[in-house]
């Protein structure tokens, strides 16, 4: 599970990519590095399983979004944070969802980009591999996996500060808007942006370190 640490030595932001991305392209290339370790932060960025320089297996039971969780939280405890901020980009989103549910305690705050109200089915996820040219069998694997059983979206507020953010040209982030209302998360609709892009928005990482601070 290989990973990326800035030498901050602030508070921990667990930052997880989404679906057929990896850490260095949602988040270094992206330009979130400087502003967070400006604002005296630690970024820890990771491949997901199946991504990156991730080990690749061809299982979908090895993809299940409780392990996708767990692994995330095997991470905190290998950089030795006992708490921390997460900041997760589509599917990084909803793991994110998921360790807010079984570990709540580890979490300082939450901002969640591009997350959608529910869970995309497989064939979906399939799709876009295909669009983006993936002939990969672990992304295949991937989509069947964390998309069978996954565990109900938290339908309350979490009690830790909580940004949900979405371009507003955004056709995959269905029903943002309303999980952020039953999360009594702020909602922050970033104009002109599409799923792809919205990342790399300055808007979208001023209300992250917004979030940060307010935590």
């Amino acid at each position: 599970m290989p990973e990326s640490v800035t030498a901050a030595d602030g508070d921990v932001v667990l930052a997880v990519h989404g679906f057929a991305s990896s850490a260095e392209g949602n988040w270094i290339t992206s330009g979130w590095e400087r502003p967070l370790t400006d604002a005296g932060y630690r970024l820890v960025a990771f491949d997901l399983r199946g991504h990156g320089a991730s080990g690749r297996p061809e299982d979908p039971a090895s993809y299940r979004l409780t392990i996708l969780a767990d692994d995330a939280l095997r991470v905190l405890d290998a950089v030795g944070a006992d708490r921390a901020h997460w900041l997760g980009y589509s599917l990084g989103s909803r793991i994110g969802l998921e360790v807010a549910r079984v570990a709540p305690r580890r979490l300082r705050s939450l901002s969640l980009g591009g997350v959608a109200s529910a869970d995309p089915p497989a064939e979906r996820l399939v799709s876009l591999a295909d669009a983006l040219g993936l002939d990969d069998p672990a992304l295949r694997a991937f989509a069947t996996g964390v998309s069978a059983d996954a565990p109900p979206f938290p339908d309350v507020p979490l009690g830790i500060p909580t940004l949900v953010a979405v371009g507003s040209a955004d056709d995959i982030a269905a029903g943002a808007a309303q999980l952020a209302a039953r999360l009594d998360a702020t909602f922050v609709e970033i104009p002109g942006r599409t799923h792809a892009n919205a990342i790399t928005a300055r808007a979208f990482k001023d209300a992250v370190l917004e979030t940060l601070s307010a935590s």
